[in-house]
């Protein structure tokens, strides 16, 4: 049995050439499924925002070439206050930093290599980043996630936090 589809109902489709896989009585969607076998997780692994953007990330890792990174980002809301800058600002910051903000989300970057996404990373402005030494300290602005596009079927995925919880 493939542990992606268990307990899922599947049944010949109405050509007799297609298999029909019907997830609504589990909440699953078909994406959720192909970005699961694509990251080699169980569902229950994945984050509930990239669950949400299964198709688009799907899409992105069809297109881009492989090495390829992309990041997820699931942005605190509402934005932390006591931050001396905007989301908006962080996002351009991203692009000009060598992100391209694929569909225009403010959610899902893909960088052309790991060494501009690492060169970001290290760069990214210090306000973004988490302020332990504070005796209250502001909350992270976001939570990054990592996928890195290995082959047309595979790809890896990292959780990042650490990129705005250092």
């Amino acid at each position: 049995m493939d542990p992606y589809i268990d307990d899922l109902k599947v049944e010949l489709g109405a050509d007799n050439d297609k298999l029909e896989v019907n997830n609504e009585e589990h909440g699953v969607d078909n994406d959720e499924i192909k970005l699961a076998k694509k990251l080699q997780l169980d569902l229950n692994e994945i984050p509930v925002c990239l669950k949400q953007r299964a198709a688009r990330i799907l899409e992105v890792l069809d297109r881009i070439p492989d090495d390829d990174p992309i990041v997820v980002i699931d942005w605190r809301n509402p934005w932390p206050r006591g931050r001396s800058q905007t989301k908006r600002i962080l996002i351009e910051n991203i692009i000009n930093g060598g992100g391209v903000n694929e569909f225009n989300s403010d959610t899902i970057f893909s960088f052309r290599t790991c060494r501009q996404l690492g060169n970001w990373i290290n760069n990214r402005p210090q306000w973004s980043k988490h302020d332990r030494s504070a005796i209250d300290p502001n909350p992270d602005v976001g939570h990054m996630y990592r996928i890195n596009k290995v082959t047309d079927h595979i790809a890896e995925f990292e959780d990042a936090a650490y990129v705005f919880n250092d």
